[in-house]
């Protein structure tokens, strides 16, 4: 809501949205860890706008992601006029809460990502999107970024924003990618920090059509714009899916995936009769260009918005081919879309936070719900240099067993039933 990186503040707080609070707490706390200052959020006990008490594996679900972030986390409960508590029957639920975040405090508060994949977020291009009322977040900016940042964190890496305020205190250098999505107006220097990253080795992926364009010049990557009325039909290993989003031409390239330029008769919006949608062609939907001793990969188009509002799993699943075929990402789980995997450190230790994403809090019939069903089969694929003196699961303090890769350590869990924390030390 207020983007901007204040000097003033030494602490930062804020409440989710009361409802789909999950993904609400995937982009928000994201969002705020990358301030680098203390910070909290507070979930809303009840659902909204009618008055439905959230259960306890509901509240633990959006503390999980707050938790696994580095922040500290805190709940909101109705009361009447007298200011007294409106839903005192509920207050074994809210101890329960309490219990399972502080048996979590000391191996998750105030943790710090470890570099791997970071997400660019520009106060300028917010502002840049900015009506005529202050503070409000669901600019086009905004919700663009917030689509992609939840696809990329829905293909399993481990993925943080970066302020571009503090760019210059961040060792991009770290970061096995960078991503940019859609933006009008960015901050002055940041191109070229972008160019020396990938001209010293690392890897870029810009998703959205007016960032395709924006960066073309500065990459030499020649590009054309789409159709005024755009209809796409994306495809990947095993999925298609129809897009009606702005995208962009890449051009002398033949790309590594595909999309299906489509001409339409008829109108959009009109459901009966339907238009006539038929493929005029085919152009790269997806696109590497090797550019100095890094690489540069371009989704031409701007699939956020739809991402964050219409989920798909066969977006999902292109968004994963093009991730899997630039290899983003040092830390994966082999659960994608079901599980976040957010790899932190604190202590001189590394921890692997697994938080099972299923549970009905996308679905806005549903206010409330009791159960979460486990996610099963759960395997990680974490970077280390040296061999571990121990892996423990916390706050069970049990150790477990894992294997040698070539660049690191598999862990193999039987499930992840809400949230899992990995220590490694």
């Amino acid at each position: 809501w207020v983007p901007d990186n204040l000097q003033i503040t030494d602490f930062i707080s804020g409440d989710l949205a009361p409802t789909n609070s999950v993904d609400s707490a995937r982009f928000d706390g994201r969002l705020m860890q990358s301030y680098g200052r203390n910070w909290d959020i507070m979930s809303w006990g009840i659902s909204y706008p009618v008055h439905h008490v959230k259960s306890a594996v509901q509240l633990q679900q959006e503390a999980a992601v707050i938790m696994a972030l580095g922040g500290g986390f805190q709940i909101y409960n109705m009361q009447d006029p007298q200011g007294t508590v409106k839903d005192e029957w509920a207050i074994p639920i809210w101890a329960e809460v309490s219990k399972y975040v502080r048996s979590r405090k000391v191996f998750s508060h105030n943790a710090k990502i470890k570099p791997d994949v970071g997400v660019l977020y520009s106060p300028k291009a917010y502002y840049s999107c900015m009506p005529q009322s202050l503070f409000w977040r669901d600019n086009t900016y905004n919700m663009e970024l917030n689509g992609v940042l939840m696809a990329l964190c829905d293909t399993g890496r481990s993925i943080n924003i970066l302020h571009t305020q503090t760019l210059e205190e961040q060792r991009l250098a770290q970061y096995e990618t960078l991503i940019v999505t859609d933006y009008a107006e960015m901050e002055t220097g940041v191109s070229e920090q972008l160019s020396a990253y990938v001209q010293n080795g690392g890897k870029l992926l810009i998703v959205g059509a007016q960032a395709a364009e924006n960066l073309s010049q500065l990459f030499e990557i020649p590009v054309e714009k789409g159709a005024e009325q755009p209809v796409v039909v994306l495809r990947s290993q095993g999925a298609a899916v129809e897009m009606r989003c702005p995208y962009m031409r890449l051009q002398n390239t033949t790309g590594i995936f595909q999309m299906d330029e489509c001409e339409v008769e008829g109108d959009l919006n009109c459901h009966n009769p339907p238009p006539t949608i038929f493929v005029a062609g085919q152009i790269p939907s997806f696109a590497i260009y090797p550019v100095g001793q890094g690489s540069v990969g371009v989704i031409p188009v701007s699939f956020g918005r739809t991402y964050l509002q219409e989920q798909s799993w066969e977006l999902k699943h292109f968004v994963t081919d093009c991730v899997d075929a630039m290899d983003v990402g040092r830390a994966r789980v082999n659960k994608t879309g079901t599980v976040e995997l957010l790899v932190t450190e604190k202590d001189n230790k590394t921890y692997v936070h697994l938080i099972n994403l299923l549970g009905e809090h996308r679905t806005q019939t549903v206010k409330t719900f009791e159960s979460i069903p486990a996610v099963t089969d759960v395997r990680v694929e974490l970077p280390l240099t040296q061999t571990p003196q121990f892996v423990k699961l916390q706050p069970e303090n049990r150790e477990i067993s894992y294997k040698r890769t070539q660049n690191g350590i598999s862990i193999q869990l039987p499930g992840v039933e809400l949230y899992t924390i990995i220590e490694i030390g």
